[in-house]
């Protein structure tokens, strides 16, 4: 079954100055599509078996936003300055386009090897206060 994943991120955008009252936040958001099938053995597949991506300009043109904080409410988002172009997309992007579909690595049984945060905060601050 082919699948398709969008993980967005929000990066935060610099502001001129201090935050005054009323000030709007600004984000850049960075669009990572994970394109897969869930069958192991496919190990080629076109672009045209993802229809979103074939224009993606356009799909993307017509979406609308929301932002959340830290679980609290969904708040709208404006989009600013899009300057999307499907005739650049479609001349990179074509129906025939391979995509290598997206396989999780299996890291069952793999060692992980951790330390208590606390004791590196404490050796990293005595550092500190010992140079200082």
């Amino acid at each position: 079954m082919k699948k398709q994943t969008i993980t967005w991120t929000a990066l935060p955008k610099p502001l001129a100055g201090q935050l005054a009252e009323g000030t709007q936040l600004r984000l850049a958001a960075f669009v990572s599509p994970r394109l897969w099938n869930s069958d192991e053995n496919v190990l080629l597949m076109k672009l045209s078996e993802f229809p979103d991506f074939l224009d993606w300009p356009a799909v993307i043109g017509q979406a609308s936003f929301q932002v959340e904080f830290n679980g609290g409410p969904a708040l709208p988002a404006t989009v600013e300055n899009v300057s999307l172009r499907s005739d650049l997309w479609q001349g990179l992007f074509k129906n025939s386009t391979d995509v290598i579909p997206f396989q999780f690595e299996d890291l069952r049984g793999a060692t992980i090897l951790t330390f208590p945060a606390g004791t590196l905060h404490d050796s990293i601050r005595g550092i500190y206060q010992r140079a200082a």
